[in-house]
């Protein structure tokens, strides 16, 4: 990624300029520099106060940083990130990102192996997804925790056979040709069921509820067609649909169908 100016219109100083202080305080009193210490010590409790504005904030940034560094790790959640500082320090740390699949996750082999061997222990999809959690691992998309239901798409995924807990209803059975479940969708297009649902509500999957009284069932209508265009739509990047709202008129149909990648 570019690296971008702290600040946004602060201009970057030469290569060949120093930005270290110089040793050289001439015009500044001794009582001055004390003062200069001290309220640059207390740099927090000036961010925090109530009477600093959004303004003053964004001037303490142009003061103290010269740039930040950001750099994607590969196509994962990781982001590294370097400070460059005024007097040329630089703070190195790193961060995390929201990303839509579960595969783009750094530690998405570590997931597939305790899967793996947790279904072949008898474990429950429930129990699979506690172990997850409470090792400190996390779905994509901003989600706190595995569900059972995500670990039972990705079981079915990996070709496993995991156990559900007793009467919980996770597929429909019997459906005619060109009609399929959530979970079954959410395997032939490798997404997770929760996107699905939300494809699903915003009208660019066509579905009606299961019959039989309740309304917590979907069938998917989708023949061969429908299922390439399904595949196509997930295959296109994050924000797709979002940014042909910017084109000129007239563009975005041209596209095809409105809307955007969950």
């Amino acid at each position: 990624m570019h690296a971008e100016q702290a600040g946004g219109g602060a201009s970057k100083a030469p290569k060949s300029v120093s930005r270290k202080p110089s040793s050289v305080t001439t015009g500044i009193q001794p009582s001055d520099v004390f003062a200069i210490r001290a309220l640059a010590a207390d740099i927090p409790a000036i961010w925090n106060a109530p009477t600093t504005t959004d303004m003053d904030r964004k001037q303490i940034i142009r003061t103290v940083i010269d740039k930040i560094t950001v750099a994607v790790v590969g196509d994962s959640e990781l982001v590294d990130v370097t400070i460059t500082w005024a007097d040329g320090h630089d703070t190195a740390g790193q961060a995390s990102r929201p990303v839509a699949r579960l595969d783009q996750l750094s530690y998405y082999p570590r997931i597939l192996a305790l899967v793996t061997e947790l279904t072949a222990a008898g474990q429950s999809s429930a129990q699979i997804a506690r172990a997850l959690n409470d090792q400190g691992l996390r779905p994509p998309k901003r989600t706190d925790r595995f569900g059972s239901g995500q670990i039972l798409t990705l079981a079915r995924r990996l070709g496993l056979r995991v156990r559900h807990p007793r009467g919980t209803r996770t597929a429909l059975t019997n459906l005619s040709p060109g009609h399929w479940s959530v979970a079954e969708i959410a395997v032939m297009l490798e997404m997770p069921t929760a996107t699905v649902y939300n494809w699903i509500y915003r009208g660019w999957i066509t579905a009606r509820h299961a019959p039989g009284g309740t309304r917590n069932y979907w069938i998917i209508d989708a023949d061969a067609a429908e299922l390439q265009r399904l595949r196509e739509r997930r295959a296109r990047p994050p924000g797709y649909y979002t940014r042909a709202r910017w084109t000129e008129p007239g563009e975005d149909t041209a596209r095809g169908d409105q809307g955007g990648q969950a």
